[in-house]
């Protein structure tokens, strides 16, 4: 009987087929857990804005001000179904204190508003607000995206 010395080209070729299996099965398991990590991280990303843009409103709505027969600070909260939601428009005035040049600080009521818009086929959470009354109030509205989709 001959001595075997070495391997032969057949054991080469099963040991090489199954380190590449081995490999293709490590790296489907990395791409799996990374996107899953990846979709956390959104999630969180998106519970975090949404978390601030409700306490942004819960804010709003402890210093809301209704004065009696005054159509411009009425409370509203309407709905449309053109944003695919309940929610698509709230407004309402509310009273704050600003502090002026001089140091004093004044009352001054703003009308704030919350609205869906749709930007891009995506629902945005937009806020805008603008004083009632007083100098301030030719100022065009403060507008900014309180939440919008993350990607």
């Amino acid at each position: 009987m001959r001595s075997r010395r070495g391997i032969s080209l057949i054991e080469l070729l099963v040991a090489l087929s199954i380190a590449i299996l081995l490999l293709a099965l490590v790296f489907s398991m990395y791409r799996t857990i990374s996107a899953t990590a990846t979709r956390q991280k959104i999630r969180g990303q998106e519970n975090i804005a949404l978390n601030e843009s409700v306490m942004a409103i819960h804010n709003d709505l402890t210093r809301a001000f209704f004065p009696a027969n005054d159509s411009a600070c009425a409370f509203l909260l309407s709905a449309t179904n053109d944003v695919g939601g309940a929610f698509s428009h709230l407004s309402f005035c509310l009273a704050t204190w600003r502090q002026d040049s001089s140091g004093l600080k004044n009352s001054v009521i703003e009308h704030v508003e919350y609205r869906a818009e749709r930007r891009n086929k995506q629902v945005s959470l937009v806020a805008s607000r603008y004083d009632v009354a007083g100098p301030a109030s030719v100022q065009p509205p403060i507008t900014h995206i309180l939440l919008h989709p993350v990607t």
